[in-house]
């Protein structure tokens, strides 16, 4: 599944529940993030540009307690384990599993 491809399946599976802003790379997302507050950031290992664990490393930075997921694929555990994510999903991840790790992380 390509970021884009990605990006869609996240808004489907959230978007009932959620207000969601989505963006096509870290810097983009990390601009966006010193500007606004968010509630919680989801990060694909899968990123453009700017390392995917730099990326949620440095939205950490700007937000400490905002609470992360970390979306990866197989054989990029290390990556999972190194982001210091609230959680970590291997994909391909379900709707079901997605909603449930955002819910269990805004309670």
């Amino acid at each position: 599944m390509d970021q884009q491809s990605m990006r869609h399946f996240i808004v489907g599976a959230l978007q009932n529940e959620f207000e969601i802003a989505t963006f096509s790379n870290g810097a983009q997302g990390l601009r966006e993030a010193l500007k606004k507050k968010y509630d919680l950031v989801i990060v694909d290992s899968e990123l453009f540009g700017m390392s995917a664990v730099d990326t949620l490393y440095n939205f950490r930075k700007a937000h400490s307690s905002m609470p992360s997921i970390f979306l990866f694929s197989e054989g990029r555990q290390a990556d999972a384990r190194k982001s210091d994510a609230n959680k970590a999903l291997l994909k391909p991840v379900t709707s079901e599993a997605l909603l449930t790790a955002v819910k269990n992380l805004l309670v």
